[in-house]
């Protein structure tokens, strides 16, 4: 039924990865559940009911994801954006005064616009105006700040009358808060499997089948890509997803189809002048129609690398 319905073997996966994928999906965002209700429910910002937030977040999350797997077969999950509930909260209803219910009837009016735009092709010009390296930086930005909501939580990061932040007084609140503090940096730095063994695993869990192997005298992973999931259109997209679940800190470089890594360096830089020219995604379609088949396998004869990008 699974089968027949989502087209496993047609996506180039099957039952087991996309379960993997899904609890892992699941862990990685499942701080939404505390940080949204948190952020919603505080005293100085727009002071909603915290239960009632954390049953809409679960609600909203259910149905956007059941949306997105049933209509569009897609295995994406959503969930309420990190970011915007802070300026929500803090600014539109704590600095300038707005009760949460105008300030919800706001949200409900901009969610009816961007449905609107999302039909012609207005949000994609907005988001293609949009520099990459400011991209890169709200992204970076929205990380920075839940962190810091981390370090709040955990009580390493307290409040501080001179410096404004500081950290927590470990020996003279041990029995309160220290020991929290050193657990959670405990597991902050829970050392990072490296292994190949480890990173293969962290691949499935990215829907992605591969074979890894560690090259020791040049510190990097040689990652040969047997299939990928129906999340990915082509190797390419592939390949930038799948170091996101890689070390950071090592060299990655990817094989499939059966080219030499010579080759694969060659098209990782094509991807990095695409970053330095700031292309359009249409833009960068089009030049990974002409060097990767619909199925998603390069051809024997690829166009040389353009001297002028599209």
């Amino acid at each position: 039924m699974m089968e027949k319905f989502f087209k496993l073997n047609e996506n180039n996966t099957t039952f087991r990865t996309e379960v993997i994928a899904g609890i892992t999906t699941f862990m990685t965002m499942a701080y939404i559940l505390a940080v949204n209700p948190s952020l919603l429910a505080n005293e100085f910002g727009s002071n909603m009911d915290a239960t009632a937030v954390l049953i809409a977040t679960c609600l909203a999350s259910f149905v956007g994801t059941m949306a997105m797997a049933l209509l569009a077969n897609y295995p994406f999950a959503l969930a309420p954006g990190m970011g915007l509930n802070a300026y929500f909260s803090f600014t539109v209803c704590g600095a300038m005064g707005y009760s949460w219910q105008v300030a919800l009837t706001a949200v409900f009016v901009e969610g009816i616009i961007f449905i609107v735009l999302s039909l012609t092709n207005v949000r994609e010009a907005i988001f293609d105006a949009i520099p990459s390296t400011l991209k890169k930086g709200v992204s970076a930005g929205i990380g920075l700040f839940i962190a810091f909501i981390g370090l709040q939580g955990a009580h390493i990061a307290v409040a501080n009358d001179s410096t404004l932040v500081s950290y927590v007084d470990f020996a003279g609140n041990w029995h309160t808060q220290g020991i929290c503090a050193v657990l959670a940096l405990l597991g902050l730095g829970s050392p990072e499997d490296c292994t190949p063994g480890g990173a293969q695993r962290a691949l499935r869990a990215a829907g992605i089948e591969a074979q890894v192997q560690e090259d020791f005298q040049n510190q990097r992973l040689l990652v040969q890509v047997e299939s990928f999931g129906a999340g990915y259109d082509s190797i390419y997209q592939c390949m930038e997803r799948g170091r996101e679940f890689l070390p950071a800190h090592m060299e990655v470089i990817f094989e499939y189809g059966g080219p030499d890594w010579s080759q694969w360096e060659e098209d990782t830089g094509t991807w990095e002048a695409f970053d330095a020219a700031d292309l359009t995604w249409q833009q960068r379609d089009r030049w990974r129609a002409a060097t990767v088949s619909p199925s998603g396998v390069p051809p024997v004869s690829r166009p040389a690398r353009p001297s002028a990008l599209p």
